[in-house]
């Protein structure tokens, strides 16, 4: 698979699909367990969650140095641990729309080592069709996956974004049943990727 550099962000995301981080084990959790179900309950003082305007919340994990806002308030928080996480599963037409945020402290991409974590988004996901590229985002240059793939019997399109930080890389992604992609709230929430 080759990247090719598309100007903007908009223009290089439709779709997208699970690999071996810490994403494919949010999509294929049914249900956030209780103990982390809310943001006060996991998140550190050092890193919370600040609401903003729109009525979502910006997930900002410090060891990684870039910062994205859910549409809504994530039903899981991790801030702490090694991987520090977010997700967010709301109600789409034909399933469920997951958006997910990962930070991978100390992992710096570059174009070739992309493409194969991309290339593993791809074979996880059991992509049918798949498009990948060099993206421009609000934290810097990203590099970006997305296709089709099944998912509990239902067609679903993925997208995701890897975003290299000063510290760490955030991973971005949407997952929804084709018929309702991308889910609401979808195109801001990778517009408002930023470098903190």
């Amino acid at each position: 698979m080759s990247l090719a550099r598309i100007g903007g962000l908009l223009a290089a995301l439709t779709l997208l699909g699970g690999c071996s981080s810490p994403l494919v084990a949010l999509l294929s959790q049914p249900e956030p367990e209780p103990q982390t179900s809310t943001a006060a309950a996991t998140q550190p003082a050092s890193t919370p969650p600040a609401a903003i305007a729109s009525g979502g919340t910006r997930f900002a994990p410090a060891n990684c140095g870039i910062a994205v806002d859910f549409p809504a308030a994530p039903q899981e928080v991790s801030a702490s641990g090694p991987q520090p996480r977010a997700r967010l599963s709301q109600a789409a037409s034909g399933g469920d729309a997951f958006f997910v945020a990962a930070c991978q402290p100390g992992l710096q991409i570059s174009e070739a080592n992309a493409q194969q974590i991309l290339g593993g988004l791809v074979i996880d996901a059991e992509m049918t069709d798949y498009q990948g590229a060099s993206v421009q985002t609000g934290a810097g240059r990203g590099f970006a996956i997305q296709g089709s793939g099944p998912r509990n019997g239902v067609t679903y399109r993925y997208q995701y974004v890897l975003v290299p930080g000063p510290t760490g890389t955030l991973i971005v992604s949407i997952a929804a049943p084709s018929g309702s992609f991308p889910p609401s709230g979808g195109t801001a929430f990778f517009e408002s990727l930023r470098a903190l």
